[in-house]
């Protein structure tokens, strides 16, 4: 499969057995506030707010140089690395695609995609199953892969280990919507879908140095979390 790859591949999904069901410590300092979030549908305020502060507590965590990678090889602090805001027209698709309860990708060609699914019956409601997604994509596949050496190119790309790493680390991505469908017939099934689109093969992740000196035109250092928000 990926031999037919394009140069940027949708995330792979991940099932719960693998991973180590801890509650991290991220860090990550003050977060952006992200306000009320007002989309409607069956996902409540509080998952949205869940999964879009547990994104940006670990991008904040990487930012700021405190991110730890495989064999505790510190991460260089990021320049550029913005915050999520949630979007509602994301949550949208990915509740669409949840619908199917079909295990396997959308395959946008502008957005990235992270998979997870819990199979029934499930000790965890659905804001425990979004907490273990993060798990899964962030701590899981950081304590299996990691990032490499600076400048953190996406070289373990081909090796399709960490790509929901690099997805939610992805530095140029700055909105998110998930869906958590509790319903399907034999698991519990969250799609979280980004934009821009990360996993760019030999780009960066980040760009390496001082925390928000580097923000995008249209944004500005948010100090406390070391991350890029609106202007």
């Amino acid at each position: 499969m990926l031999a037919n790859c394009k140069k940027s591949c949708n995330q792979c999904g991940g099932g719960s057995d693998r991973i180590n069901p801890r509650k991290p410590d991220v860090g990550g300092g003050d977060l952006p506030d992200v306000g009320d979030i007002n989309c409607g549908g069956s996902m409540t305020n509080e998952i949205r707010t869940l999964l879009v502060n547990g994104h940006n507590k670990r991008r904040s965590d990487m930012a700021q140089g405190r991110m730890v990678t495989l064999k505790t090889k510190a991460v260089s602090s990021g320049s550029n690395v913005q915050a999520f805001t949630w979007d509602c027209e994301l949550e949208r698709t990915a509740r669409e695609w949840a619908q199917g309860c079909s295990i396997g990708h959308s395959y946008s060609d502008d957005r990235g995609e992270n998979l997870y699914w819990q199979m029934r019956p499930s000790p965890f409601d659905a804001k425990q199953n979004a907490e273990r997604a993060m798990i899964a994509w962030w701590d899981g596949e950081n304590d299996e892969q990691g990032f490499g050496d600076p400048p953190y190119t996406n070289w373990y790309y081909i090796s399709n280990k960490n790509r929901h790493l690099i997805q939610m680390a992805w530095a140029e991505s700055n909105k998110m919507g998930c869906f958590v469908k509790t319903d399907c017939p034999s698991m519990t099934y969250i799609v979280c879908q980004y934009k821009v689109r990360g996993n760019w093969k030999d780009e960066a992740v980040m760009k390496v140095g001082p925390p928000c000196s580097e923000c995008p035109s249209g944004t500005k250092c948010h100090q406390k979390s070391g991350l890029c928000v609106s202007a």
